[in-house]
């Protein structure tokens, strides 16, 4: 972090490095849900796949959680 803050024309604002680290935080958030998302989708197949094909999805159910 040090060595990309070095790149910098000037030194920002502790303002404007609170609004980095919210950008930063919300783009790892979403890659994790991206990541989570998927994964569903990759054991959602991989149960299609081992069951020769056949609709095995009854058994697996989205549940809601809290809000994030």
């Amino acid at each position: 972090m040090r060595q990309l803050l070095a790149g910098l024309p000037h030194t920002p604002s502790d303002e404007q490095l609170e609004r980095l680290v919210d950008v930063v935080r919300a783009e790892v958030e979403r890659r994790e849900y991206a990541a989570y998302a998927s994964g569903w989708q990759d054991a959602v197949e991989a149960r299609r796949s081992s069951s020769g094909g056949g609709d095995r999805t009854a058994g697996l159910r989205l549940i809601a959680g809290g809000s994030h």
